[in-house]
């Protein structure tokens, strides 16, 4: 298993840089097809991450028996994500308001039969990772003996990555309340003068009044 996520890292790591290469440099480039503010909605921090994942791989490489070392000395470089996965639902708004212009879709077209994925395929990839480390240490530990010494640091590193996984979710829940409630308060602006939107507060439940 400790085989099979370097394997996975391996694979992750090719598909962050065929999507900076195939898709990324591209469209800051074609500053005439794409406004370099969507650019930075739709790939967000995905650079940074390329870089931190090639430097996770090769620490991987040289403790490939020993894995509970890399994710417990870097695994708090996955706090990371955060970023990415707040901006997500946002990027693919923008690839939907995007594609409905026809300079900008013949692009995407050309580009994605260039490696047969699409860029939805790719961009999905980041929002999935931190979870599929999660499977792959369980799955590590579950083919691991009791007696072995390494059972215990395994188990470490997956509570580490858990908490991490749980803090991402955790500050896009919180992003996604903010938003909410920051909408709702310019709508209520417009019929008076309350202030619902402060640092302080948080959307508890929206719905009907009955």
């Amino acid at each position: 298993v400790e085989a099979e996520i370097v394997s996975s890292e391996e694979v992750y790591v090719n598909n962050l840089d065929k999507l900076i290469t195939t898709f990324v440099h591209p469209m800051k480039a074609a500053k005439d097809l794409v406004d370099p503010a969507d650019v930075l909605v739709l790939f967000s921090n995905i650079e940074l991450l390329s870089g931190f994942h090639q430097v996770f791989l090769a620490d991987l490489k040289k403790k490939e028996k020993e894995v509970h070392v890399t994710f417990q000395r870097m695994a708090d470089f996955l706090k990371m994500y955060t970023q990415y996965v707040n901006g997500y639902e946002n990027a693919m708004s923008v690839i939907n308001t995007l594609n409905k212009k026809k300079g900008f879709k013949k692009f995407l077209e050309k580009k994605q039969a260039t490696i047969g994925q699409s860029l939805m395929s790719f961009l999905i990839m980041p929002v999935q990772r931190i979870p599929r480390y999660v499977l792959l240490l369980r799955e590590l530990i579950k083919n691991t003996l009791e007696t072995d010494p390494h059972i215990e640091p395994l188990r470490s590193s997956l509570s580490k990555v858990q908490d991490i996984a749980a803090y991402v979710n955790e500050q896009k829940r919180q992003m996604e309340s903010r938003t909410t409630l920051l909408n709702i308060s310019q709508r209520l602006s417009k019929v008076g003068s309350f202030e619902l939107f402060k640092p302080d507060r948080h959307l508890v439940k929206k719905g009907e009044l009955i």
